[in-house]
């Protein structure tokens, strides 16, 4: 893989199905509240951008990666790649199971962290002390 740059605050990159972008976008807003930054493709991705370059770019600026785990995502290929680029990249890895369990969880990611949606406060709280800690 190539080089990671080392990110220099706390920046989450989120992967998700299109088809759940509505909550991946509310999870931004809660994630930005906290005062980390958030890769989204809806916001990050300008038509006529290479796909790829621009995902590894944001995956190497990232300091976290964060799988909105659904039916939908299950079966992506996209959140696949991502979810292969953060494990090449060594990135902290963490799911959010929406209307998922951790069967739905691949097999080679088993041993990642999860949250139920319902526990979703918790990360961002998670996310609230390490940008406290990244200040200081």
């Amino acid at each position: 893989m190539g080089k990671r740059k080392a990110p220099t605050s706390c920046r989450v990159f989120l992967s998700h199905s299109t088809q759940d972008q509505w909550v991946s976008e509310r999870m931004k807003d809660k994630i930005e509240e906290s005062g980390a930054s958030v890769w989204l493709d809806a916001f990050d991705l300008p038509g006529g951008s290479n796909i790829k370059e621009r995902i590894k770019d944001g995956m190497r600026l990232s300091t976290e990666c964060l799988i909105l785990l659904s039916p939908a995502s299950r079966d992506s290929d996209w959140v696949r790649h991502e979810a292969g680029l953060a494990d090449g990249f060594d990135i902290p890895t963490t799911f959010v199971l929406l209307h998922a369990g951790t069967s739905d969880i691949p097999d080679p990611l088993q041993d990642l962290k999860y949250f139920d949606i319902n526990e979703f406060a918790g990360y961002v709280r998670h996310l609230s002390a390490v940008v406290r800690t990244k200040k200081k």
